[in-house]
């Protein structure tokens, strides 16, 4: 990048499970990220929750575990 002049990209990564602890939680609502990795679970509560909001400016969602919400491994 630097032998083409152009400017270095930085992207915020944010993590969301049942795991996270709730100060992480709040931080993810008060700064969003460019890259949210959730499960399924802790998306459908942040949908369901003040946090939908803070989806709005992500643009890439890694949903680990999708297996558990997929009708098939086919459908996976």
């Amino acid at each position: 990048r630097q032998a083409l002049n152009e400017p270095e990209i930085t992207l915020n990564i944010g993590m969301r499970s049942g795991d996270t602890p709730s100060a992480e939680r709040a931080r993810l609502v008060r700064r969003p990220p460019d890259i949210l990795i959730t499960t399924p679970e802790s998306l459908f509560l942040m949908l369901t929750s003040k946090a939908r909001t803070t989806l709005q400016g992500v643009t890439t969602v890694i949903v680990d575990e999708v297996h558990a919400v997929a009708g098939s491994k086919r459908g996976s």
